[in-house]
């Protein structure tokens, strides 16, 4: 997975900047030990922010604002499938984070990625696919250059409730 957002993608870089050692004094241990505090304190900070954005936007006047974001509270319906679909695949024992989608005219496509780089398999996407056909139907899943694809027709989700007409 790429970290596009520049801003993640330094505290990112602190986080998991190479422990120092022994030999390089207790002065470099304490600045790695400081920047893997000051990412991970970066990162617990967004996910309040997240929460209290999706609290807010539910709300006028800020049920304007990020309307195309996935925490805005008329988009809780599409974030909780993705939950779903997420949970459903993990059942089979391949670990896996859904991490955007798109709504095309017949079907809506959600992008996944693998945790282990080594899941990234034809045998992995063919069992997601048996998975999720056995419990929501018709739903296809493809491989995908960085994961793999989850094809979701816009009907189904119409009559879910996930979407509106």
């Amino acid at each position: 997975m790429e970290i596009t957002d520049p801003t993640a993608r330094f505290f990112y870089q602190l986080m998991t900047s190479k422990k120092p050692k022994e030999k390089d004094g207790d002065n470099a241990l304490f600045i790695w030990g400081l920047k893997y505090l000051v990412g991970l304190s970066f990162f617990k900070i967004s996910g309040k922010y997240y929460d209290f954005w999706r609290w807010s936007t539910q709300y006028y006047p800020f049920s304007l604002l990020y309307q195309d974001r996935l925490f805005h509270h008329n988009n809780q319906s599409v974030n909780k499938f993705m939950i779903r679909l997420q949970n459903l695949i993990n059942k089979a024992n391949i670990k896996t984070t859904i991490l955007t989608g798109e709504y095309g005219g017949q079907f809506c496509e959600f992008y996944g990625t693998f945790n282990k780089k080594s899941d990234n398999t034809p045998d992995n996407i063919e069992q997601i696919n048996k998975v999720l056909q056995e419990k929501l139907d018709t739903i296809y899943t493809r491989e995908n250059k960085k994961g793999f694809r989850v094809l979701v027709p816009t009907q189904m989700l119409v009559s879910m409730e996930v979407l509106e007409n």
